[in-house]
């Protein structure tokens, strides 16, 4: 391996140097205005897609939940129902104790 003269650096040569490698290998690490403005775009119209998005899915949780709680009210009211009508059917002597019981679970 026979090691290569190496020339002093001209202006001439940093200026070919910059123009065919140094500025090319620049253009993979930053962005131009423009892709800078292409990349807000995107950025934007996705942020208002998720956004919408989060705000239907909220919407839902928020219909599943008021259902949740109607459907626990109605069955604690209808529980309560059923225990008011198992006592007195007993005091009246219409059902014995244990098919009180067995309304009751």
């Amino acid at each position: 391996m026979g090691k290569e003269k190496q020339t002093p650096l001209t202006l001439e040569g940093l200026v070919d140097y910059n123009e065919k490698v140094f500025l090319p290998a620049l253009e993979h690490h930053f962005a131009t205005k423009e892709e800078l403005q292409e990349f807000r775009n995107e950025f934007s119209e996705f942020k208002d897609e998720t956004r919408a998005n989060f705000d239907a899915v909220i919407g839902k949780l928020d219909l599943l939940l008021t259902e949740k709680d109607t459907q626990h009210y109605k069955l604690q009211k209808n529980d309560q129902k059923w225990q008011l009508v198992s006592r007195k059917l007993q005091k009246h002597r219409i059902i014995t104790p244990k098919e009180a019981d067995e309304i009751a679970s």
